[in-house]
């Protein structure tokens, strides 16, 4: 991403949910409905989106119960890819779960998803097991991925902090 870019991280509005919806299709074989989105926006953690200028250019969506945090969905445009949009969401995710007393966060992704892989792993995300046959279309494996938060992860709580939710990168 060139340095002039600058990229907001806010909550997913209901207005975002056509180019949300856009995203998900481009993205997956077996794309989320609507409802799904809808009832995120309503959600004690509503999913959030990467906005740069104008363009809504990616989405997280993540559940959290008791101590940990789940990152359910994310994708980012094709044409957006490789400028830090997925690292930014990730780890924005990460300090909205440290700030929610979550100790830890997982997520599911595809084996054959090397880039998603490469990403968590430069986040600090280990395997922790594997689900057989998760994903429909196509069919495939899950492997499941775990990181503990750290004191680092919020910002004034020592280094290592990814910024706040309406935080420019």
């Amino acid at each position: 991403m060139p340095a002039k870019e600058s990229v907001e991280v806010r909550l997913l509005v209901p207005a975002d949910l056509d180019r949300v919806l856009e995203i998900e299709a481009a993205s997956f074989g077996d794309p989320w409905p609507r409802a799904e989105f809808e009832g995120g926006i309503r959600s004690e953690a509503p999913p959030i989106v990467a906005v740069c200028e104008t363009q809504l250019v990616g989405y997280l969506c993540s559940l959290a119960a008791a101590a940990e945090t789940h990152i359910t969905n994310i994708a980012v445009d094709a044409a957006w890819q490789k400028r830090g949009i997925g690292t930014l969401l990730v780890k924005t995710c990460i300090v909205r779960a440290a700030r929610g007393s979550c100790q830890w966060v997982y997520l599911d992704v595809r084996p054959s998803n090397r880039a998603a892989r490469a990403l968590y792993e430069r986040l600090g995300f280990v395997e922790i097991f594997r689900r057989q046959s998760y994903y429909i279309r196509p069919r495939e494996d899950s492997l499941v991925l775990a990181r503990p938060i750290r004191p680092g992860d919020v910002p004034g709580m020592g280094t290592g902090a990814a910024g706040d939710i309406r935080g420019k990168r």
